[in-house]
């Protein structure tokens, strides 16, 4: 089965909709503000590994404070930033920057895969069957997902959208993702 990493995790419900989807990471938007309401999602929802996503660099305090308090998985950064940390990291890179991926990375694919060239194919190609690579598309498609899961790399699924009001929130395109997925595993 495919491996998904869903992120940016902002509210309860649509922490506890991926949940229920059974993806493997669950990617909280940090700030250290929010710590004390990260820690209370997580404690709802059971499944998926804790990830935080650290788009700034924090001061070490701070970063203890949360890493003591979240007790996350793992660390998904954004950017170039480096902490010193004992956690785990997930790195965002670009399309052309995973000559040498030997950590964890969520390639940014800038268009639809059948847009690529065949240069670029090979390279996501090459990427197959390693636990530790994500593909996270512009545009989450069942072209896009259909590749991901022949390829046998991961997804990175970006969870858009406010809820309306709490615990109301529409995952409609999600739902046909998944269900394509589903449909595919059996």
């Amino acid at each position: 089965m495919i491996k998904i990493i869903a992120s940016p995790i902002n509210d309860l419900t649509t922490a506890r909709y991926f949940a229920a989807m059974n993806v493997d990471y669950l990617a909280y938007d940090y700030d250290f503000e929010k710590t004390k309401s990260i820690k209370e999602m997580i404690d709802w929802v059971q499944g998926p590994k804790t990830t935080i996503v650290v788009s700034k660099p924090l001061p070490q305090e701070e970063f203890d404070i949360m890493a003591h308090t979240i007790n996350p998985d793992f660390l998904l950064f954004n950017s170039d930033i480096k902490i010193d940390s004992h956690i785990p990291a997930i790195n965002k890179i670009d399309l052309y920057g995973c000559d040498d991926c030997y950590n964890h990375f969520i390639i940014k694919v800038p268009n639809n895969i059948n847009e690529l060239s065949s240069e670029e194919l090979d390279q996501l190609k090459n990427l197959s069957n390693r636990d530790n690579v994500f593909l996270e598309f512009q545009e989450l498609n069942i072209d896009n997902v259909k590749f991901a899961i022949e390829n046998n790399i991961g997804l990175s699924i970006i969870a858009n959208g406010n809820e309306e009001k709490t615990g109301v929130k529409s995952f409609d395109e999600l739902d046909e993702i998944f269900d394509f997925i589903n449909e595919y595993y059996n």
